[in-house]
């Protein structure tokens, strides 16, 4: 069964509702393909052992872990920025907005419309990400590693379904 999550976000001056719907399998299978091949591509895993990867689906939280860690965003500066649009948006279709009992995917104009903030965007997207893949950051860091993300002051809840 897809999960879907729920989450509130601060954006601007007022909390809004968010539904995050998990890809289904093939969507999954094919969207973590994609971005596989686009992550290999930056040369960010070069001194990664890739006999540990099994599948592309292993490389987007082994890829997240290293930038997350080590800074490595200048990676990122080799990257197919239309794929990667690509990919963005298709993580961003998992999202809705809720308004009482209404939802609304979050589509460009949608998005427009009713998200003030840039970082709640990033926010929903990263959320997607990690409801698409089953995975966390916090989990896969190390207790010695704790990720170098910014506090942004998102306030963030989120309850499984």
């Amino acid at each position: 069964m897809l999960k879907t999550i729920t989450i509130s976000l601060q954006d601007g001056e007022s909390s809004k509702d968010f539904e995050i719907k998990q890809m289904g399998a093939y969507s999954m299978e094919r969207w973590a393909r994609r971005a596989g091949i686009l992550i290999v591509g930056t040369g960010i895993l070069k001194d990664f052992d890739i006999d540990n990867i099994r599948s592309s689906a292993d490389v987007v939280p082994i890829v997240a872990k290293i930038i997350v860690n080590s800074n490595g965003f200048s990676a990122l500066a080799n990257v197919d920025r239309e794929e990667f649009d690509r990919l963005h948006d298709e993580l961003l279709q998992c999202c809705y907005i809720v308004k009482g009992k209404t939802k609304m995917q979050l589509t460009p104009i949608a998005i427009e419309g009713n998200i003030e903030d840039y970082r709640t965007i990033f926010k929903l997207v990263w959320e997607a990400l990690k409801l698409n893949l089953n995975f966390s950051i916090t989990e896969s860091a190390s207790a010695s590693e704790s990720p170098k993300t910014p506090n942004d002051g998102h306030k963030l809840r989120i309850s499984a379904r």
